[in-house]
């Protein structure tokens, strides 16, 4: 039997992980402003020759390399030229042998994306790259290298993966369930999807999953919906949210409800499955397939997805644009925009809050834009168990903009602003909770509270209210 394993690796504004083996291993979990974003994923895929040639796709534009230089480029058709702004990258993946690490297979992609604008280049969807590579039996270190060549940043992702060998004694007793890839629609056909969060949509995804096992087993997708925050972080300076409750622990995994089941049976030896997800509603998911009785599964893959508002990241609805100004508007404002029933009388409301927060009309454009770049930003940055413009690191992003540096330990981060002096800057210290048996990458990033956080907001917020922000 052979094997080919197979990677993708997305793009997407969503560090390393904690461990090799976790189901988010290859995914952002930590926010370094000095790093690019991107997601590396692989699976096991079985393959019908000894050889096949390295298959690489990838879809542009991209959204994950944030820094922008400006450049000429003559159009061919008219030989117009015309200013645009561009970013460059190169990925590049290795295959080790795990013990020995020993390369055993590499890919390498360069590109240069452009736009005539730096937020027409924000708005580019994501790129994928995937490559596939013959592997024979063993265990493997996939690493993915992210180089920005336009700052010279560079991010790198790892994860493992394991290629059964079929001819082991224990083959006919053995089973097994790689990891899951999930799928969603992308014209007539599936494309992977490596992101945590997702836009919600009519449109049902899919999962795809490997399976070993010497006999015949049934196999099940159980879908669960799990108790996850949706509250809106409290300023700085405010008591923060009890231990015990779920503002808190962010989820609550052994509450999930189931929302949908599936059913398939594996014939034996090694095959693929493909089983369909239904639509689901804004909330987090447990997506599992398990190979045995429902009772007493011998073996189960799954992954989380929080399902977002429809546009996400962006805030494409007048009820978000509206709740999103949580950290702007004063709750006496936002009441009163809330109270319009007719949608028009929202909208003129809400047009007004600007225009009277501010006068000129061309400075409560410029603050506008910024406040929701910042809240996109947030959300493409720090979602999780829920938009991350609502998370405690996403209330400081979007009031305060990226900080000067960031210290990373073992329980969490600390942002410092202002003076490069360590001693004159404001720190803000975030704990990851971590002891609620939440899974891997999906713990919040609690602030670390204090009274005297208060003038560093009421300064901040002045500035925003008088247009100043920037």
């Amino acid at each position: 039997m052979l094997w080919l394993g197979v990677l993708a690796l997305v793009l997407a504004a969503c560090s390393a992980p904690d461990r090799l083996d976790d189901v988010d291993a290859g995914r952002t979990l930590v926010y370094d402003p000095d790093e690019p974003i991107f997601d590396l994923d692989a699976r096991l895929l079985l393959a019908e020759h000894a050889e096949s040639d390295v298959d690489s796709a990838r879809t542009v534009p991209l959204q994950a390399l944030v820094a922008v230089e400006p450049s000429t480029l003559v159009t061919e058709a008219d030989g117009v030229e015309e200013e645009r702004v561009r970013v460059r990258y190169q990925l590049s993946v290795l295959i080790r042998t795990v013990g020995t690490r020993q390369t055993v297979r590499e890919q390498l992609w360069a590109d240069t994306l452009s736009a005539s604008t730096a937020e027409g280049l924000r708005s580019l969807t994501t790129a994928m790259h995937e490559a596939r590579f013959a592997l024979v039996p063993g265990l493997y270190l996939v690493e993915a290298r992210l180089d920005d060549l336009s700052t010279q940043r560079e991010a790198v992702r790892r994860l493992r993966i394991e290629v059964p060998d079929t001819s082991a004694p224990d083959w006919s007793t053995a089973v097994r369930v790689g990891r899951l890839q999930l799928e969603r629609k992308n014209g007539d056909g599936y494309a992977p999807y490596l992101g945590r969060t997702l836009a919600a949509s009519p449109e049902s995804l899919r999962v795809r999953a490997t399976v070993v096992a010497g006999t015949d087993h049934p196999i099940g997708l159980i879908v669960e919906r799990l108790p996850s925050d949706t509250t809106v972080a409290r300023p700085p300076h405010w008591l923060g949210p009890q231990r015990g409750a779920l503002a808190y622990q962010g989820v609550r995994v052994r509450d999930g409800v189931v929302v949908a089941r599936r059913e398939a049976v594996h014939a034996g030896g090694a095959a693929e499955h493909v089983l369909m997800v239904p639509p689901m509603t804004p909330g987090l998911y447990k997506i599992a397939v398990s190979v045995g009785e429902p009772e007493g599964p011998e073996a189960v893959s799954a992954r989380y997805l929080t399902v977002l508002d429809a546009g996400h990241p962006r805030m494409e609805t007048m009820d978000g644009l509206i709740e999103s100004l949580a950290f702007m508007a004063y709750e006496r404002e936002r009441a009163f925009i809330l109270e319009a029933e007719a949608p028009e009388e929202r909208r003129a409301r809400f047009d007004a809050f600007w225009g009277a927060l501010l006068g000129d009309r061309r400075v409560a454009a410029n603050v506008l834009r910024l406040y929701y770049e910042r809240v996109e930003d947030a959300n493409r940055r720090f979602s999780t168990v829920k938009a991350g413009w609502k998370t405690d690191r996403g209330m400081l992003y979007v009031l305060l903009g990226p900080p000067a540096y960031v210290e990373f330990d073992p329980m969490g981060e600390t942002w410092y602003y202002g003076s490069g002096l360590r001693q004159d800057a404001t720190a803000f210290s975030f704990r990851r909770v971590d002891d609620f048996g939440q899974p891997a990458g999906w713990q919040p990033y609690v602030l670390q509270r204090q009274a005297a956080y208060e003038a560093v907001w009421a300064r901040a917020l002045r500035r925003w209210r008088t247009g100043r922000a920037g």
